[in-house]
């Protein structure tokens, strides 16, 4: 998953190529779990059904251009989609960035308010869900913390 900016939001363990990365983010991050209720997640079109498999009110994902056909042999999309697929790579909301490396023991976390901000690194026990949902309040909550300090 990432950012409008590009900015990766979360990286799993490594699989082989033959695998979707829709299908490693439900293996990774159960969808019976809040994991998306409370944050804004911006996902490409590798995670089509993310929508209805995950919890929460602001989880967008762009259109997908409709396929070419017989009756369709030029498909593309309303003016209307592609300027929502557009305000996707540019926004004036503050975001929390957040990068996992996801290990068999060990789960590497990074959360930073945004590009050239240092970092908060945080290390869990690997599938520790608990820890993990810790975690990501923490940082949220140091996030809404430091955007009032720089607002102010």
């Amino acid at each position: 998953m990432s950012l409008p900016n590009k900015f990766m939001v979360f990286l799993g363990r490594t699989f082989s190529g033959r695998h979707h990365d829709y299908s490693m983010l439900k293996q990774e991050l159960r969808p019976d779990l809040d994991w998306f209720a409370d944050i804004h997640v911006r996902v490409d079109l590798g995670y089509l059904g993310i929508q209805a498999d995950y919890r929460g009110d602001q989880i967008d994902i762009p259109t997908k251009k409709p396929r070419k056909s017989q009756k369709n042999p030029t498909p593309e999309l309303s003016a209307a989609q592609k300027a929502v697929n557009n305000e996707y790579g540019t926004t004036t909301e503050r975001f929390l960035f957040m990068a996992f490396e996801l290990s068999e023991n060990t789960w590497k976390l990074g959360f930073t308010t945004g590009p050239g901000q240092k970092p908060r690194e945080r290390a869990v026990t690997a599938r520790d869900q608990g820890r993990l949902l810790q975690e990501i309040a923490q940082a949220k909550r140091r996030s809404l913390n430091f955007s009032q300090f720089v607002e102010g």
